[in-house]
């Protein structure tokens, strides 16, 4: 291993250290340390993966911060890595338009996002989570025409008590909820209360689905990111049972999306994970059976459930009972 490789490891590991619960190092001790170590570090580090995902790491950890300069400094540094010209500029424009979010700068969050959108219209609802889609569609022109919300109307947002995941992943008890996926609601409806109390009521058993579904896929997401030995160690390990995801994800967000089928909504759950902090991991559930799993946005896009309903009309009935 080379001193680049063990350098990077390092902070490395003191990320994957600061996420953990009572850990006691906070966002200001975190980017200290990655500064103070990135400087040591040859320009090797802009040929690693794993240099890649600890420079979106700081910049991001920047923006939670809100501290605009050192988060553009981290930006630009991105240019600088070797993977920065394997992406279109309208990913590249979206990644610096979903930190300006972050970083509560609204006119430049909406500038790149536009440029984004004026290049590809699809690709912030794709791709975007739901923090970004929310921004994009309260502040684009006509807005209401599109999710029917106005200038005045917020997205809903609340936190659900899952005793059984705090457990799992170590953390408080509290996750955060959303309702309606892309096309945000503001208030929570009857539907949504319904999704809501299924969902506290087979907490552990939909944990349970989600990780063994990871489990089924994960073998061919280590083939899809094709991570090098080195990379792989830290980023996408190798698991022996379920358990051993509560070091590589995380709950983000749970989407209460406003569509449904035997009175139930599909309900959507989104995480963080180590081996793509862009893009995450997610996976749709209608009550405890799979819809559809792969990267964050499949767990908050209407589209993935509209064609599962429409298929579950013709399905027999029985085979929907879960």
């Amino acid at each position: 291993m080379s001193d680049t490789q063990k350098q990077l490891e390092e902070i490395h590991k003191y990320i994957s250290k600061s996420v953990k619960r009572n850990s006691g190092i906070s966002t200001e001790t975190l980017v200290a340390f990655i500064e103070e170590k990135w400087l040591l570090i040859d320009d090797d580090k802009y040929q690693s993966s794993l240099g890649s995902f600890i420079i979106g790491c700081t910049a991001n950890r920047y923006a939670l911060l809100h501290d605009e300069k050192n988060m553009e400094r981290w930006m630009d540094l991105s240019k600088k890595h070797s993977d920065w010209n394997k992406y279109a500029d309208y990913v590249n424009n979206y990644n610096r338009g979903a930190l300006y979010v972050k970083c509560n700068s609204r006119e430049k969050a909406m500038n790149y996002l536009k440029l984004c959108n004026d290049k590809n219209p699809n690709y912030i609802f794709e791709r975007a989570d739901k923090d970004v889609i929310s921004f994009f569609c309260n502040n684009m022109d006509n807005n209401a025409s599109l999710h029917n919300m106005n200038d005045n109307s917020k997205p809903f947002s609340g936190n659900i008590v899952l005793k059984s995941w705090a457990d799992f992943f170590m953390t408080d008890e509290s996750f955060k909820f959303g309702l309606g996926g892309d096309k945000p609601e503001v208030h929570m409806s009857e539907l949504h209360q319904k999704g809501f109390d299924y969902l506290t009521a087979h907490q552990k058993e939909i944990l349970s689905v989600i990780l063994d579904k990871l489990c089924d896929i994960y073998p061919e997401l280590k083939e899809l990111y094709n991570y090098d030995d080195e990379d792989a160690k830290k980023l996408m390990p190798e698991v022996k049972s379920k358990e051993d995801f509560k070091d590589l994800i995380f709950p983000n967000r749970i989407h209460i999306l406003s569509l449904e089928l035997q009175g139930i909504p599909y309900i959507g759950y989104e995480f963080g994970c180590s081996w793509d902090e862009e893009h995450g991991f997610g996976i749709m559930l209608h009550k405890k059976r799979v819809i559809k799993a792969g990267d964050a946005s499949d767990s908050f896009m209407n589209r993935i459930a509209e064609k599962d309903r429409l298929q579950g009309k013709f399905r027999p009935f029985d085979t929907l009972i879960l």
